[in-house]
């Protein structure tokens, strides 16, 4: 796997869950979970 590809398709996912939720934790722990 590329780091390079991979790494904004990882900050893509934390903004969407950020997004989702308020709380950074909550996102974090959601793409955890999921």
């Amino acid at each position: 796997m590329n780091i390079k590809w991979l790494m904004p398709l990882a900050i893509a996912l934390l903004l969407a869950a950020c997004d989702d939720k308020p709380q950074p934790e909550s996102g974090f722990a959601g793409l955890g979970n999921a």
